[in-house]
């Protein structure tokens, strides 16, 4: 059994917006092949297979700047994560520089410094990676 052209269990499978995508897109593979063969067409049709086909280049236009924007937010977010690192390592180097053993600091200030700093860093990786 066929519903305009589509099977049924074909069209449960789709969404309503789906189905009417499928049946117009059939629907202008006919006409289109209609006018291969030199058989009228109606202007009304012609007229919206037209709307159809400008309302597509418009969509991928869209979509073209949809990608391009997600390209540079991924790139801004890329430098965001890379500057948050940053902040960390300056921040642990300064603190380094008081509590190292060498400088008058303790062993465990240090590893308390060290394990600090790598929770921090493990922290922004696993957020970064939730939000990617």
């Amino acid at each position: 059994m066929a519903i305009a052209g589509l099977n049924v269990e074909h069209a449960r499978n789709l969404s309503v917006r789906g189905c009417l995508k499928e049946v117009a897109a059939k629907k202008m593979r006919e006409v289109e092949e209609r006018e291969r063969r030199n058989e009228p067409v109606s202007p009304r049709v012609k007229a919206w297979m037209d709307d159809i086909k400008q309302r597509q280049a418009h969509q991928k236009e869209r979509d073209k700047h949809v990608d391009a924007n997600n390209a540079k937010n991924a790139k801004e977010f890329e430098a965001l994560k890379e500057v948050a690192l940053e902040i960390v390592k300056a921040g642990y180097r300064e603190l380094s520089k008081k509590h190292h053993p060498d400088v008058g600091g303790s062993t465990e200030e240090m590893r308390k410094l060290t394990a600090a700093k790598q929770r921090l860093v493990a922290i922004i990786a696993e957020e970064w990676a939730k939000a990617a």
